[in-house]
């Protein structure tokens, strides 16, 4: 069940970012269909499943963090 909460979490989150135009809404959207499969760790246990879910969230900041400072201009180019 606590995949299907995060995956449906995702998907609002996803559709609320494309409504408002705001970036890096596809890459909420690949987790919301990623943390579906996480249910299937569930049953063979719920840490497992636990910990799924924290290593695809951790890969998802990972790759919006890269995105954005690489999207950023740097100051050091500035001065």
């Amino acid at each position: 069940m606590l995949s299907a909460g995060v995956a449906l979490y995702f998907a609002g989150d996803y559709g609320f970012r494309r409504v408002l135009g705001l970036r890096r809404a596809a890459v909420r959207g690949v987790v919301a269909v990623a943390a579906l499969p996480a249910a299937a760790a569930g049953l063979w246990s719920a840490m497992a499943q636990l910990a799924t879910l924290v290593l695809l969230l951790a890969a998802m900041l990972a790759v919006e963090h890269r995105r954005a400072s690489a999207a950023e201009p740097s100051l050091e180019a500035a001065t």
